[in-house]
């Protein structure tokens, strides 16, 4: 009987760093600042788009609707 293989190795996602290590949370969420300044000065919708987007992918959000 063989054994099982392991699957394919995988880069963690940014839930899991963020989860070992809250300077990754702080820098996502100032590169979310920058991209809401940039955009609210231009186009202040699409400013409140890249936010919504961001908090569409949280995991916060992963949970409420599961």
């Amino acid at each position: 009987m063989k054994s099982p293989k392991s699957g394919p190795k995988v880069a963690p996602t940014t839930t899991d760093l963020r989860a070992k290590d809250p300077t990754v949370l702080r820098a996502e969420i100032d590169v979310l600042r920058q991209k809401i300044a940039d955009k609210a000065i231009r186009e202040p919708r699409k400013a409140a788009i890249v936010l919504a987007e961001w908090i569409a992918k949280s995991p916060l959000a992963r949970k409420r609707a599961g």
